[in-house]
């Protein structure tokens, strides 16, 4: 029996496996296979979402369940839960409520929320001799008849004296995870993860990105998602190409290692593959290769005895004669007395 899978004369697209006096082809997890023996991908979130709770984005072989702003997902990879954003995202200047989802800011008495849903603004201002430090950022509001100062997003008061703004230092406040490197801003700060990784709706933990699922990783054929990375491979019968994406055709037949044909056959490369075909004098699947008996049919074309040889035969004359030019024929001889 040929092994098709073996020499490349199938037409499967991920995965063949032989069988007797033929093969069959067969699909990776996440697709399924169409009448021309090809694998097309399985839209996983057309059924029942994918499973997700809430957003589902398929990708080739697989899916990702995704919770949008304000939640974060449970380790099923499916679910989702509303997390403490006042923890983690707070931007208010006095008071946080989190929210399903979300959350809002609001003022402790005598203050009105600003415009900006963050900064809490004094119903009564402050006359111009108060106790607290108004430059850059503060704000003094009479509450009760007595002075209470406050300060506009991005800053807080000072622990020691409870009347100087200072600017909130995103860094001293970090809480990104061991992925990820804080960078200061104005009042804030915010998480940046490294290269193959991406922020997680917490605004601070990293999760890894699965390069494979957008363009397939920009690779040709296969794409390997790696913590952090990931690399692409080519199919049998192709080899990577040297931009470590593209898939050239590789020659089996250069290296003896590399393909199964009979030292007794030729090895043909085909793109994506190789077929080997029995030598002259030789026949079978050019895997296996046996002698052909060439004197066992019309005694080889010799005119006199016919000798088989592997992969050839040789012809003999009785004594008195001498082969001829053809190297079939006998020829008499002329002696002279």
């Amino acid at each position: 029996d040929v092994s098709e899978c073996e020499t490349g004369a199938h037409n499967c697209s991920q995965m063949c496996r032989n069988t007797a006096g033929g093969f069959t082809c067969h699909c990776y997890t996440g697709f399924q296979l169409d009448e021309d023996n090809t694998c097309i991908d399985i839209n996983e979130c057309l059924d029942n979402n994918g499973g997700c709770e809430r957003s589902c984005t398929n990708t080739p072989g697989s899916h990702q369940c995704s919770c949008g702003d304000g939640y974060r997902l449970r380790p099923d990879n499916a679910t989702c839960v509303d997390y403490d954003k006042c923890e983690y995202l707070n931007t208010c200047t006095q008071r946080c409520i989190n929210q399903v989802g979300y959350y809002t800011c609001a003022c402790d008495a005598g203050f009105h929320l600003h415009t900006d849903g963050k900064t809490c603004l004094p119903d009564v201002p402050c006359t111009e001799e108060n106790t607290c430090s108004l430059a850059p950022a503060g704000l003094c509001g009479q509450v009760g008849g007595q002075d209470r100062c406050s300060c506009t997003s991005g800053y807080t008061l000072q622990e020691k004296d409870q009347a100087t703004c200072i600017e909130v230092d995103g860094v001293t406040l970090n809480q990104c995870d061991d992925l990820a490197a804080c960078v200061n801003t104005l009042g804030n700060y915010r998480c940046h993860c490294r290269g193959g990784y991406s922020i997680t709706e917490d605004g601070r933990t990293c999760e890894d990105v699965d390069e494979c699922a957008v363009d397939n990783g920009s690779c040709e054929q296969e794409c390997h998602n790696t913590i952090g990375s990931y690399w692409c491979s080519c199919r049998r019968g192709y080899e990577i190409g040297p931009d470590g994406y593209s898939c050239i055709d590789k020659n089996e037949c250069v290296l003896p290692e590399d393909n199964t044909c009979s030292r007794r056959a030729e090895c043909i490369n085909t793109v994506g593959g190789y077929t080997c075909r029995c030598l002259p004098g030789y026949e079978g699947d050019g895997l296996v290769c046996a002698d052909v008996d060439e004197c066992a049919i019309g005694n080889g074309g010799c005119a006199g005895t016919c000798e088989n040889t592997m992969g050839s035969l040789r012809c003999h004359c009785r004594q008195g004669m001498k082969l001829g030019a053809n190297g079939r024929d006998c020829i008499g001889q002329c002696f002279i007395i």
